[in-house]
This record gives structure tokens, sequence and C-alpha cells, in this order.
């Protein structure tokens, strides 16, 4: 047995390939709605989230049968590793920060629901806030209505939406190509100074400024004052 201390982005890496799977023998995952936003809580604020346990897959000896994570789309590959312990965190982790599929999950009634998660950047920037207060989910639709559906509270259907309400995505923030094409490339044709990549690289884990001070700056390149961001 050994520790390996692993960046979370390089575990979702693995998982999104195939190449960490789970045991067969493991049951499925359903965490709820309030559980998953207080987990994207601690790991955007760099808290500690727990362990988790692999089996290193390959040895004649172990034959247990295998299964790709929920969600994933890697189809006939045989793993390296094995979940062991860590299932339902490394779950909703490649789920809500990493997929791009809704995430399954549950109310706390138990009703079966369907969410993309987001964090408010007006919020993640007040030191008052705290950051669990700034993580929120919404339908597969990415609409909120109200009236029974008859007004639409808040929109973000569409990238150019999430930014005017200034709103970031987290099944960005650990898929760095995806992060840099979708998010990078509108702050490069404003001309506009950014964080450079290798700083995204260096984080062991997530990295919360960089989001923050990174959608300040685009929302100022169109027109969208710092104060207002703050206020």
């Amino acid at each position: 047995m050994q520790t390996n201390d692993r960046p979370i982005s390089e575990l979702m890496i693995s998982i999104n390939k195939g190449a960490i799977q789970l045991p067969d023998f493991q049951r499925g995952w359903v965490w709820e709605d309030g559980r998953i936003k207080a987990l994207i809580a601690s790991i955007t604020n760099n808290y500690p989230v727990g362990a988790a346990m692999f089996l290193e897959y390959g040895n004649d000896n172990i034959r247990f049968k295998y299964r790709v994570i929920e969600g994933v789309t890697a189809t006939d590959v045989i793993p390296t590793e094995l979940i062991l312990d860590g299932q339902q965190r490394l779950t909703s982790i490649y789920s809500s920060l990493y997929s791009r599929n809704a995430v399954h999950t549950r109310t706390d009634k138990g009703k079966k629901i369907f969410r993309y998660y987001y964090i408010d950047i007006k919020k993640a920037c007040d030191p008052n806030c705290d950051r669990v207060d700034a993580i929120f989910s919404v339908p597969e639709t990415r609409i909120i209505t109200s009236n029974f559906g008859r007004n639409i509270e808040l929109d973000l259907s569409d990238r150019t939406k999430e930014f005017e309400n200034k709103m970031f995505p987290h099944n960005l923030i650990l898929d760095f190509q995806a992060f840099n094409h979708e998010i990078m490339h509108c702050i490069d044709f404003y001309f506009k100074p950014k964080i450079p990549n290798e700083t995204y690289y260096g984080f062991h884990e997530i990295p919360t400024y960089a989001i923050d001070y990174l959608f300040i700056d685009y929302l100022e390149s169109i027109g969208v004052k710092y104060g207002e961001v703050q206020n």
C-alpha cells in the first residue's frame, strides 16, 4: 500500500478515459443536490474532501468485473485502477466539475432530478459570503422559471447568457482544454490581459481565484465595470 497524492484534474482525466473504473460489485450512487453543492464548495475553497483508495488492476489474481463511472462514454477500455473507496465523492466531482452531461442527483425528499452546477461570481468575490452560498444548481434546461413555467427568472442556456449573469459553469473547472477553448479565447478576442495558462496547470487543486479574476477581466472587456461585479 502506498500514498500517492494526485491533482483532482489528473484523476478526472483518467476517469474520463476509462483508466480508472469501478469494480462491478460497487453499488450505484446518488448524492443529494445539497450534498454535491457542499462538496463543490469545499473543493473550490481548497479544503480536504477525504481520501480515496485505488486498487491497481491487471494482476492475473485480480479478476473483478469492472464498469465505468456514470456519465463516462469510454467503451471497451481495460482499467489500470479500480476505485475501492471514495466512489461517491469521485463520481460527484466528475459529474459536476468535468462531465458535460447534467448531473443525476435527487432532492432532499428523494425526488430524482438532473442538474448543472454554477458558481455565482459576484458572490464568490464577496469576502463576506460563504462559498456554499455562491454554489447553485439549475435544471437540465439551464433555465429557472416561476409561475408554473410562465416566467423566466434565470436563463443560462448558452455561454453569452452565462457571462451576462456572471455565472461560471462548474463543468469547465477541471477540463482545461475546454476552459481554454471556451473561456480564454474570449479574453484573447478582446486583447485583454489574462492569467497565463501556466498558472492554471501549476495549481494542485481548483484555481478559484484565477476563475474569479478571469471573469472580472472578461466582464470589464465587454463593458461591465469591476464595481458592478462587486456590487
